[in-house]
């Protein structure tokens, strides 16, 4: 048994987020390990302030550039670099410097309920 899917189609149905505890009952990319998210956002896109109260979140950048702004401090990311980013850390991204970015985001384990906005 396998399942095949499209980033591009299931990044509008569900922002992005391909695998977790969030998909349906049965479905092969339900799981309360993990999360996975692959998402293309233009320079125009910014996120608010939140945490996670228990998982831990890595952000890799795959194509652009942006700064993440992590317990308040910029940091600068482009191509290749990731962040790891641990339970009640304060994180956003505050600045998509090029016309496109594409971040892949892994989030363990995969809790409902586990992001707070600030």
């Amino acid at each position: 048994m396998y399942k095949k899917g499209n980033i591009l189609g299931e990044q509008k149905e569900r922002n992005g987020w391909i695998y977790g505890n969030f998909m349906p009952n049965g479905d092969l990319a339900k799981d309360e390990r993990i999360e996975i998210k692959v998402v293309d956002l233009n320079n125009t896109f910014t996120s608010k302030p939140h945490y996670n109260k228990t998982s831990t979140k890595i952000d890799m950048v795959w194509e652009g550039e942006a700064i993440w702004q992590i317990e308040g401090e910029d940091i600068e990311m482009k191509r290749g670099d990731y962040l790891i980013i641990p339970p009640e850390t304060s994180t956003c991204i505050k600045k998509v410097i090029s016309d496109k970015l594409v971040v892949q985001t892994i989030k363990f384990p995969s809790i409902s309920d586990d992001k707070v906005m600030i």
